[in-house]
């Protein structure tokens, strides 16, 4: 019962106490007919009675807030219940928004696969043909390194036989060697000995050598001996005569000097006339003649 209807009955049974007042002072003297008892009794009971359906009233009230408190109780726990539930469907909301989203994450990431998934099968494909071309390649080079290994092998025979001629050109080059420096030691033996018998004493004979060649003197040393920038390699033997002089500053005759010792690139002479030695110099032209022959 609600707060408003709590005071209409209160205010009925004070309004029924006034009345049974009035009632009670109006009527105590007359009867009920049908009951033939005074309103008194009458009211007395209406009293009772009114009194029992106060108590009723209290006891239905006193039902009626257990009925609220137990309704609220419930209201409440409804309360909390649609409360867990509100929470519970926004945390499944939330779940089911992440899961959304990972499903999402998932699909895009399934897209990305599938195209990195074709980019890696387009370079498979681009790498199987460049493997094709590699191994077309590598056929031609295995092929070119059989040949250049049969060239090589060739050319390893074709110098092993190489080698073999040289050495064995190098032993008949060796034989020659011997059998001209042989025949050198003879020609320059026969030479000497023949210039040697040409020379009559206190004469001075001219034995220039068989080529036309041209030096210089290096060194002057004692009893006119010189050393001078020719050699064997020229042409020039023992016993040989050649021309001394110079050009500069003037056109000047020396001397004449004769070949002692004779070496690839060097010479050792002797001035013929020991005075002519005083005047030469380190410098000096030696030559086979003092005008060059045809």
């Amino acid at each position: 019962m609600t707060l408003v209807g709590r005071i209409f009955a209160i205010l009925n049974f004070f309004m029924a106490l006034v009345f049974l007042g009035f009632a009670f002072s109006a009527m105590s003297l007359i009867k009920d007919p049908k009951t033939k008892r005074s309103w008194f009794e009458v009211a007395e009971e209406w009293r009772q009675q009114a009194e029992r359906l106060e108590k009723d009233l209290l006891a239905r009230d006193d039902k009626i807030r257990d009925l609220e408190n137990t309704t609220q109780r419930a209201l409440a726990d409804m309360k909390a219940k649609v409360d867990e539930a509100e929470k519970l469907l926004q945390q499944e909301r939330a779940a089911r928004a992440q899961a959304d989203k990972r499903a999402d994450d998932v699909e895009n990431k399934f897209k990305e696969s599938q195209v990195r998934l074709q980019q890696l099968l387009a370079e498979l494909d681009n790498k199987q043909k460049e493997l094709v071309l590699v191994n077309q390649q590598l056929t031609r080079t295995l092929a070119e390194v059989q040949e250049q290994m049969r060239q090589t092998e060739l050319e390893r025979i074709r110098r092993v036989e190489q080698e073999q001629a040289r050495r064995v050109l190098e032993e008949r080059v060796k034989q020659l060697s011997q059998e001209i420096t042989r025949l050198q030691g003879e020609i320059e033996r026969e030479r000497t000995q023949a210039l040697a018998a040409e020379v009559k004493p206190g004469q001075i004979v001219a034995r220039p050598p068989a080529v036309n060649v041209r030096g210089q003197i290096l060194r002057i040393g004692n009893n006119g001996l010189v050393e001078i920038s020719l050699g064997s390699d020229d042409g020039l033997l023992r016993n040989h005569t050649l021309e001394v002089f110079r050009l500069e500053p003037k056109p000047d005759y020396v001397g004449r000097i004769v070949v002692l010792e004779v070496e690839p690139h060097r010479a050792v002479a002797q001035f013929l006339n020991r005075e002519h030695a005083k005047s030469a110099r380190v410098g000096d032209v030696v030559a086979s003649h003092i005008l060059a022959r045809p």
